[in-house]
């Protein structure tokens, strides 16, 4: 009876002990770093003086990712922009969220020409296509599309460009 009751408690233990020992295993979804900060550096370019900075959510589940754009000009002139694009990106390679990649974003943009005296509100979505890259820590990305506003605004333009060369880390 006694040496039963030891073969019991010793397989519970080993079962506790081997529950405890795989819940602590890390997987490979947890290794990766899904969270990334951008900068397109074709605006940085003198001319356009303009910051433009995203966050982007990884899930390599789902091979997609979720992100923000916002955008400010930053030179002094009668023109100023602003936006806020939230976007979806849903990549096609089996590399993890990296390679080749479809965008669909929405854009809420505000513009001030104080040279006509008008403030303009803008809502419009658009469509992307790009590619990116990682190594390590750093995420290398391009993107070329186009988007339309949808609603009837006093600014220039009805259709808006979608374009980028961004640089940034991934992290946590």
């Amino acid at each position: 009876m006694s040496n039963k009751l030891s073969t019991i408690v010793i397989t519970l233990l080993l079962v506790c002990l081997n529950t405890l020992i795989f819940c602590q295993s890390v997987t490979d979804e947890e290794v990766r770093l899904k969270h990334e900060i951008k900068v397109n550096t074709l605006f940085l370019i003198p001319g356009f003086s303009f910051l433009d900075a995203s966050y982007e959510y990884t899930s390599y589940k789902n091979n997609s990712s979720v992100g923000i754009t916002g955008g400010i000009s930053l030179q002094e002139s009668n023109l100023k922009y602003s936006y806020l694009m939230p976007y979806y990106k849903v990549f096609f390679d089996d590399n993890l969220a990296k390679g080749f990649f479809l965008e669909t974003h929405l854009l809420l943009g505000r513009e001030i020409d104080s040279f006509r005296d008008t403030n303009s509100f803008a809502f419009g979505g658009g469509l992307a296509i790009g590619t990116k890259f990682k190594r390590d820590i750093v995420v290398v990305e391009t993107l070329l599309g186009m988007g339309r506003t949808l609603n009837e605004y006093d600014g220039f333009y009805e259709f808006y460009p979608r374009i980028g060369l961004n640089f940034g880390l991934s992290l946590f």
